[in-house]
């Protein structure tokens, strides 16, 4: 399944994200198309790099290596801070460990605990690139994560957890956004766009004009179903289930003989974190 996050689902993110990120005409873009790459690419970011994640799991395992599960279905997080404990857990452990605890963590004053902070996703910012758009996204979850456990700590308890999905999950969207724009313009083109609803390009337009896309726009619909932990609950369930589990190795061998059959036929493989 996890050679299927890379090929079937991050790749063909990544058509629908990059041929709305890369356009030209991106400002003339109508709310839908915008939202649809931004969408594209949080997906595309965490097929790609939890379905190699998973791959090196695996591979650590056929030679009797054990590593951590490195996602835990970040898209299901509640608040920001349950996002980074299941987000990236590798490298949140890294920062935590290596330089947040050593700053002096959260027991020291509120002033140098704010500056530990900034420190922290200044680097995890830099970590990711030297580009504004990764600074200003470090920097983004800094603000975002002292407001929450400043102001919100108790109160976000009480919204109801429907409300803060939906809302958590806008925040990680804009953030996507700060990270994957080419430039800074971009990034208030895309929000202004997000929200303007003007339709220039409308969805029907643009992806007519974009033949690739009527093959990739179908396997959004899984990324958002495997974005939530379905096959895990499908598992416990159903383990002891015969029928269940010759339908799951039958689907196996059919998302590895198109995973085949997609790298055969193209050259289009991107790998975002190859640069981190």
């Amino acid at each position: 399944m996890d050679w299927g996050k890379k090929v079937l689902i991050a790749n063909q993110m990544a058509l629908i994200a990059d041929a709305v990120f890369n356009s030209a005409s991106l400002n003339e873009f109508s709310s839908l198309v915008v939202l649809m790459g931004v969408l594209a690419y949080t997906f595309q970011i965490y097929f790609d790099f939890s379905g190699y994640s998973d791959m090196a799991i695996g591979l650590g395992r056929m030679f009797g290596f054990e590593f951590l599960e490195n996602f835990n279905y970040p898209y299901m997080a509640k608040s920001v801070t349950d996002f980074w404990k299941k987000w990236h857990i590798s490298l949140t452990t890294f920062f935590r460990e290596y330089i947040y605890i050593p700053l002096g963590g959260n027991r020291v004053s509120k002033k140098r605990w704010i500056v530990n902070m900034f420190i922290v996703w200044l680097l995890t910012g830099f970590w990711h690139g030297a580009a504004w758009n990764f600074i200003f996204w470090g920097l983004y979850y800094c603000l975002l994560l002292l407001i929450e456990k400043t102001f919100l700590k108790e109160r976000i308890k009480k919204i109801p957890s429907v409300l803060r999905f939906i809302f958590t999950f806008i925040l990680i969207n804009i953030g996507w956004v700060l990270f994957r724009a080419n430039t800074l313009q971009d990034v208030f083109i895309i929000l202004k766009n997000m929200l303007a609803f003007h339709n220039v390009i409308s969805l029907r337009a643009f992806v007519a004009s974009q033949s690739d896309l009527l093959f990739a726009l179908p396997f959004m619909l899984f990324a958002i179903i495997f974005s939530f932990n379905v096959l895990p609950k499908l598992n416990e369930r159903f383990h002891n289930n015969v029928f269940y589990l010759i339908v799951k190795k039958i689907c196996i061998l059919g998302i590895f003989v198109l995973c085949i059959s997609s790298l055969v036929s193209s050259l289009y493989n991107p790998f975002i974190y190859f640069r981190f």
